[in-house]
């Protein structure tokens, strides 16, 4: 049987990872909490004061910022998201004040080398998360086809180096690459599935280190003959799901 063994969100795009043990979705929106702010740099064309949704390159994230990939994060009940880095102190936000959002940016440009353009703005989407979609996205990956690339890196790869919403256990590797088109459910949600999920060089660092320690995105297409890992849904029946429900696809 196919269940769901983790849930992950990042409340902030490419800062810091959270897990959580259960969720309430609706169609329209992604995970709760999941990617509803975003740093923007000095070359976003994204405009501050009215964003709508830019593809990733307009973001301070992993793919550029090798040492974001370390961060961690919790979010409080007061809503206050708490960020972690093994090179900096924790610092707790509340992201809706722009005095903690000015303090974000400062708390972070360490990380930034200083090639990249500097971090400027914190927005959030008043539509759906900073995606890397242009829909209202979750994530979906395979624990198994973890183990196969891990084999094939020579060490056992975190899950978090994928940044991914749901991981599944109990499945064939690979299976989720033939399910495009095709609907399924977790506990009480469906979904549709819609796409692969082509990865980039934030894949490459290890979540412990910063460290960029495995090609990744090599990886895949030397023994898979592309770089697609997991894929991405899009929720059609609203409902909860939580950590060991059963997956069935429809």
């Amino acid at each position: 049987m196919a269940k769901l063994a983790h849930i992950w969100r990042h409340p902030i795009k490419s800062h810091g990872h959270e897990a959580v043990e259960r969720a309430s979705l609706k169609p329209g929106q992604g995970l709760p909490m999941d990617r509803v702010w975003a740093v923007i740099h000095a070359s976003s064309a994204v405009d501050a004061a009215a964003p709508v949704w830019a593809s990733c390159r307009n973001f301070v994230i992993g793919a550029d910022v090798a040492g974001l990939g370390a961060i961690s994060a919790a979010t409080g009940v007061d809503g206050r998201i708490t960020l972690r880095h093994p090179s900096l102190a924790a610092i707790a936000l509340d992201l809706d004040d722009a005095a903690d959002q000015a303090r974000l940016l400062d708390w972070s440009q360490p990380l930034i080398p200083a090639a990249r353009p500097k971090a400027t703005n914190v927005v959030r989407l008043q539509t759906h998360g900073v995606f890397d979609t242009d829909f209202a996205s979750i994530s979906l990956n395979n624990l198994a086809s973890l183990a196969a690339l891990s084999a094939k890196a020579g060490q056992m790869m975190d899950m978090r180096r994928f940044r991914g919403n749901l991981w599944i256990e109990g499945l064939e590797p690979w299976a989720e690459h033939g399910w495009p088109g095709r609907q399924l459910r977790i506990g009480a949600a469906s979904f549709e599935v819609v796409e692969p999920i082509a990865r980039c060089a934030a894949t490459t660092v290890n979540p412990e280190t910063a460290l960029a320690d495995v090609e990744t995105p090599y990886l895949l297409r030397k023994h898979w003959g592309h770089r697609d890992f997991g894929v991405y849904l899009r929720v059609i029946a609203a409902g909860d799901i939580a950590l060991n429900d059963e997956l069935v696809l429809l």
